[in-house]
C-alpha cells in the first residue's frame, strides 16, 4: 500500500505484484474537515487507514517523507497526518519504506522533477 499523507487529504492505493505485472487493487482518499480539532482529524484518518489495512491486509507501506519548502506549517501538518498512518502501520508491525518526494517522481515519472500532474498521469 501506497501513502500519501495529509492532514486534509491522506491518500492510499493498493496494488498487487503478479510477476511481470503490477495490478491495482483499490484506492481511496480519506478527508478530514478542517473545522475538527487536530486530534479528531488525527483520529478520523488512524481509523480510516486502520479499515484499508483490515480489508486490504497489505504487506508493506510505502509513505512519503516530509518536504519543508517553504510552508512550515503545511510540513508540520502533513506531519502529523503520517504519524497517525506509521502508528497504525507500526500497530500491525507491517514493513514500512520511507521515500522523498523526488524519489517517487523518478520511480513513476522517469525523473525527480516532474510536476504533479505528470505523476498523476503516469498512475492513472
Amino acid at each position: 500500500m501506497g501513502v500519501d499523507p495529509g492532514l486534509a487529504n491522506t491518500g492510499w492505493g493498493v496494488v498487487e505484484d503478479r510477476g511481470a505485472r503490477i495490478v491495482p487493487v483499490a484506492y481511496g482518499c480519506i478527508e478530514t474537515d478542517s473545522s475538527l480539532e487536530m486530534a479528531q482529524r488525527l483520529s478520523i484518518i488512524y481509523s480510516k487507514i486502520t479499515a484499508a489495512f483490515e480489508r486490504y491486509r497489505p504487506q508493506e507501506l510505502s509513505i512519503e517523507e516530509i518536504y519543508f519548502g517553504a510552508n512550515t506549517k503545511s510540513a508540520i501538518a502533513t506531519a502529523h497526518a503520517r504519524g497517525a498512518v506509521l502508528v497504525a502501520a507500526g500497530c500491525r508491525q507491517m514493513a514500512v519504506g520511507e521515500y522523498t518526494p523526488m524519489q517517487i517522481k523518478k520511480a513513476v515519472v522517469g525523473t525527480g522533477a516532474a510536476e504533479k500532474n505528470q505523476v498523476q498521469y503516469m498512475v492513472q
